[in-house]
């Protein structure tokens, strides 16, 4: 069944679309008095970590230095999370909001912004959309506004012209950024470790050619079903006075009420077993290998960060004199991790050898035993590294926000203990557990006579 459902090689063309479930459409209802938060947790003249009565999650990092701010709001409103039918709705409601959430509050946010010499942007991923900025401390206030009406009203201000403009916009970055081949090479992973009808696996289907065809209706569903404060978090670093800050956070968003669960719980993923090969053949200058394993489970994030440290070394020293390059990138999931070693062969070797070679090498990597010295240098290394991630305030503000939905620790100070206190015993249950876990072995191969790619399911 696997082997028939990759062997499609032509995207299927969009059916019909379905009325999504009825949402009100007109906003969160009047603004109730600001709730209190629930007790906050901090550490002396460190971060402010602290959760509103509505579901809220906010951290605030401190620090002395010049007057500038990062602001991160993360929502929990991703590819995942749109309907089967609808591929490229989040995005699209991410543009939509953009701009549309200023505009009720009368701001040119682009202009405004600017003009104050700061930056913003926004961006869709696989389980989280967020907004973000890095601004003088004195824009804080208008930003923290923009957000509020962002999440207490999702689909205000937005029009049918602006639909129509946003929906070309997204279309092109759609093609621009992923070619069929991407798009192809994606959903072959997703499938083969996650089932073809869970919600992380992209549907067949020719996304930029979707988009064009969402209405009004779908986008304010989206928003008034996924952009709840339950389901947000914001984080703010840089230099600010905390209290204030915290207060005026509570004052804003505290007035927006509880709201009751969302009518479309997270899936449990789809559990498979055993190990899948595919070859996707495209038209490329070189060749490359993946070799994944799956968790179908929660995976903590400091474990994670020492777990990839330590087998990257491992499997690079194995793969130094055949490799161009070696990469190993452990992805997190709400409830599931993805180990990804990904290998461009050297140019004296051919791509099935270094697929082979590459099994052989993560398994024995997996297999080893793990000695405190090695497992002491890996948590150095990420120890170093998560301090190097100190100097860019804007990226700490996303990685926090993104961690705060998740649960893993989101301030530095944080993250930097969760690292240091990650036990020899923890690690190596995770790393059994990737020992014992589904695997998918995808290789990317040259076909140049072929000018689409296409799919070759191998029996290993």
């Amino acid at each position: 069944m696997l082997a028939a459902a990759l062997a499609a090689t032509v995207l299927a063309a969009p059916g019909p679309h379905d009325p999504l479930p009825a949402q009100p459409l007109g906003g969160r209802g009047e603004p109730s008095a600001p709730q209190p938060s629930r007790p906050a947790s901090r550490t002396k003249d460190g971060p402010t970590e602290f959760e509103l009565e509505n579901g809220l999650k906010v951290l605030l990092e401190a620090e002395p230095g010049p007057p500038w701010v990062a602001i991160a709001t993360a929502y929990r409103a991703g590819d995942r999370d749109e309907p089967r039918d609808r591929p490229g709705l989040a995005h699209l409601f991410e543009h939509l909001s953009f701009d549309a959430a200023p505009e009720a509050l009368g701001i040119d946010l682009r202009r405004h912004i600017e003009s104050a010499g700061g930056y913003i942007n926004a961006g869709t991923g696989r389980e989280t959309t967020s907004y973000y900025a890095e601004v003088p401390v004195t824009e804080l206030d208008v930003l923290l506004r923009i957000e509020l009406q962002r999440m207490a009203n999702p689909s205000a201000e937005m029009t049918r012209r602006a639909l129509r403009l946003e929906r070309k916009v997204v279309q092109e970055e759609q093609r621009l950024r992923f070619d069929e081949t991407d798009m192809l090479q994606d959903r072959v992973q997703q499938e083969a470790l996650f089932g073809p009808a869970h919600p992380l696996t992209p549907p067949n289907r020719d996304v930029a050619l979707e988009v064009g065809q969402h209405r009004l209706e779908d986008a304010r569903w989206f928003g008034e079903t996924f952009y709840r404060p339950d389901r947000a978090a914001i984080a703010i670093t840089g230099s600010f006075d905390a209290e204030a800050v915290r207060a005026r956070i509570l004052a804003l968003f505290g007035t927006i009420p509880s709201l009751p669960p969302t009518s479309r719980p997270d899936p449990i993923p789809a559990v498979t077993h055993g190990r899948k090969e595919v070859i996707l053949h495209r038209s490329i200058v070189w060749e490359q290998h993946f070799q994944l394993l799956k968790l179908s489970q929660r995976v903590p994030w400091a474990a994670a960060q020492i777990a990839e440290s330590l087998l990257s070394r491992r499997i690079g020293r194995a793969l130094l004199r055949v490799s161009h390059s070696c990469h190993t990138t452990f992805y997190l999931y709400r409830d599931a991790g993805v180990l990804e070693v990904d290998v461009i062969p050297a140019a004296n070797r051919t791509l099935h050898s270094v697929a082979k070679l590459t099994a052989e090498a993560l398994a024995e990597a997996l297999g080893e035993v793990h000695a405190g010295p090695e497992i002491d240098g890996a948590r150095r290394r990420e120890i170093y590294a998560e301090r190097r991630r100190v100097s860019s305030r804007l990226s700490r503000a996303r990685s926090a926000a993104a961690a705060l939905l998740r649960g893993d620790p989101a301030s530095h100070e944080s993250r930097l203990a969760a690292l240091s206190e990650v036990s020899p015993e923890a690690l190596t249950e995770l790393v059994r557990a990737l020992e014992k876990g589904p695997q998918l072995a995808l290789s990317l191969k040259d076909d140049p006579k072929r000018f689409r790619p296409f799919l070759e399911v191998v029996t290993p």
